[in-house]
């Protein structure tokens, strides 16, 4: 990955979370401090559980980038993948150590004129863990995904905890100003 790829994905990051907070303030600015305080602590709940699905998807990503493996496989099925038609190449590949394997490509679907059964393809293999396997050139821009989804993920864990210790603290009887 680029340093402009990088500066991308956080810039796209941040602006994604500052639209998530300007919504979620624009839509509550009249609500109660307990309508506040519930809004906060489930987006926090679901920005915190955002964060783990993106560090588990993030650790093959990186896994790839440090240490995968280029070499060249078969394509030997298509496995159906998400919805709208979409589909993932079943790729067979032999690794440094001479093992054939057979694994789905990890990460996006795409589309089924994409790739055809019978024909070769580059990919990129873990070798400590020959399951995380990814077609050569896609784990870039899989990078810049992860690295702005968890940058806007982390922004709304801070922003929306410090909003709800903000509304715990304040003393019960204590009137919002009109």
């Amino acid at each position: 990955m680029s340093l402009l790829q990088i500066l991308l994905s956080l810039v796209l990051g941040l602006l994604g979370a500052v639209l998530i907070i300007a919504g979620t303030m624009v839509r509550y600015r009249f609500a109660t401090a307990n309508t506040r305080l519930a809004v906060s602590i489930v987006a926090l709940i679901f920005s915190l559980l955002g964060v783990g699905a993106a560090c588990i998807f993030g650790t093959q990503v990186v896994q790839l980038l440090t240490t995968g493996v280029s070499t060249r496989g078969t394509i030997v099925d298509i496995v159906p993948c998400g919805s709208k038609g979409r589909v993932s190449p079943s790729v067979q590949f032999t690794d440094a150590k001479g093992i054939r394997h057979t694994q789905s490509i990890t990460g996006f679907c795409s589309s089924p004129q994409d790739h055809r059964v019978g024909e070769p393809l580059s990919i990129i293999y873990v070798p400590a863990d020959p399951t995380i396997v990814a077609e050569q050139g896609s784990t870039s821009s899989s990078a810049m995904f992860v690295l702005g989804a968890l940058t806007a993920l982390i922004i709304l864990v801070a922003w929306f905890l410090f909003a709800s210790i903000k509304l715990m603290a304040r003393p019960k009887g204590q009137h919002e100003p009109a």
